[in-house]
């Protein structure tokens, strides 16, 4: 994001603040009143509005940096993208398989999308959208 879209952003951010502190009724989560609903959502925003202008990203895991370092470590430290070996032995525990009922699994996945892989442009879009790419 450049400069100009970080500003633009953080105004944007401002200007949501307003509305959701109009919308919301204020309510002491305190007796003293130091705690309420709207300090909350302030705080909220604030964070988010702190880290883009000092990260670039409303969150540390949007921010590109971040990612990139993640995902190079864990290549590192695995040799994937994840530690596969974990979730091997996770899935071995919890459910005695790797993968549950192949045959049941594939037959949902045609019944449904018509392919045994599921929606998949459905599967990318979604993680454009959340996390902004498709890791």
């Amino acid at each position: 994001m450049t400069q100009e879209d970080i500003n633009k952003r953080i105004q944007e951010l401002e200007i949501e603040l307003e509305q959701v502190l109009q919308n919301t009724p204020l309510i002491n989560k305190t007796a003293n009143g130091r705690i309420n609903t709207h300090s909350i959502i302030r705080g909220q925003y604030k964070r988010r509005i702190n880290n883009l202008k000092k990260f670039g990203a409303e969150h540390g895991k949007l921010n590109q940096s971040t990612i990139d370092k993640r995902l190079a470590t864990m290549q590192e430290k695995y040799g994937a993208h994840t530690n596969i070996d974990k979730v091997k032995q996770t899935k071995l525990e919890k459910y005695g398989h790797m993968f549950g009922d192949k045959d049941q699994i594939r037959q949902t996945k045609i019944e449904r999308y018509g392919n045994a892989m599921g929606d998949i442009n459905k599967l990318i879009a979604t993680k454009l959208q959340k996390y902004g790419h498709i890791y």
